[in-house]
């Protein structure tokens, strides 16, 4: 409409407007028409497994206590500022205390704790040097942490 210098109102009656979270641009399509998905589920990932409401893309996932942790160069997380890592319990994402300053590369579980590595120096504002441990409430540090950013062999 912009580019054809219409300037009239608009009736939306029977559409859904929304912004992409990614581009900024507003998505507009007719109301009640799901996307290509057919599993409820699959509105949540696209390809690359990128997250509606991630501008970055995910680079890691496990489970923890039944939750899967996802990791990546995101600050949001659906409505929820995430801070590069975040929980999805099947129907809605939570943060894991403030978060990570940077990119996160890899997870994993060890001693029933999440381990997270990447380009980070700071996780809930404790210095952590590239890797550190949530144990459900806050992060902590693995020794002195590591020289020098972690990657991982299998990231997405």
């Amino acid at each position: 409409m912009r580019a054809s210098g219409y300037q009239g109102a608009l009736d939306l009656e029977g559409y859904d407007v929304r912004v992409d979270r990614r581009s900024g641009e507003p998505v507009v399509r007719p109301s009640g028409v799901r996307g290509a998905q057919e599993d409820p589920d699959d509105a949540y990932w696209s390809e690359g497994f990128d997250v509606p409401g991630l501008p970055w893309s995910v680079m890691a996932l496990t489970v923890l206590d039944n939750k899967l942790i996802a990791g990546g160069g995101f600050d949001a997380a659906g409505d929820v500022m995430a801070n590069h890592v975040a929980a999805w319990d099947g129907s809605s994402w939570s943060r894991l205390g403030s978060g990570i300053d940077d990119i996160v590369r890899a997870l994993t579980v060890y001693d029933s704790k999440l381990i997270a590595g990447g380009w980070f120096t700071t996780a809930g504002g404790v210095e952590v040097n590239y890797i550190a441990a949530w144990d459900g409430s806050t992060w902590s540090a693995l020794g002195s942490g590591m020289d020098d950013g972690v990657n991982c062999s299998d990231c997405l």
